[in-house]
């Protein structure tokens, strides 16, 4: 085989290229950021009134979202975007073409991607936003106020009640 002017045969295979989709399914919008690298932060928008989901994820945006379409299929309560349809729209209850959906970003850190997904929803409007607080861990370790450092009974009360559970 004898390679002529062109495109190399190598670069085709060393360089894919990640835009586009591989999903035939797929409803995320091709906004030129790829949804098939791993990393993604992205939004769904609620078609019906504009509210929005922020979200992040470790794996592709597509696995992501079909988790998510999944979950507005089965009405589940855990879910922020079918709560918000159960909540809000009951007539499209169960229908996840009531949400498109975009990426922003792929293929960063997780330190990265946490940070960027709380910056935009701290900067969403009040009233704008679809993220629910429930869906947030809280902090292990409760932080203690300044009464709490000086009264040792209460604290040790605590400490015998938390022990019990």
């Amino acid at each position: 085989m004898v390679e002529k002017s062109g495109t190399p045969l190598a670069a085709l295979l060393s360089r894919p290229d990640l835009s586009g989709c591989l999903y035939p399914d797929c409803r995320v919008e091709d906004t030129g950021t790829s949804h098939t690298r791993a990393g993604a932060n992205y939004t769904g928008t609620c078609t019906l009134c504009e509210m929005r989901y922020r979200g992040e994820t470790g794996f592709n945006a597509h696995a992501r979202l079909d988790t998510h379409e999944r979950q507005i299929r089965g009405n589940l309560e855990a879910n922020s975007m079918a709560r918000h349809l159960a909540d809000e729209h009951p007539a499209r209850r169960r229908d996840p073409a009531a949400f498109t959906f975009t990426v922003e970003r792929a293929g960063e850190r997780p330190l990265t991607r946490q940070m960027r997904e709380a910056q935009k929803i701290a900067n969403e409007a009040p009233g704008t936003l679809i993220n629910g607080r429930y869906e947030h861990i809280p902090p292990a370790i409760r932080p203690l106020t300044p009464g709490h450092l000086l009264d040792r009974e209460a604290l040790r009360g605590e400490q015998i009640r938390g022990a019990g559970q």
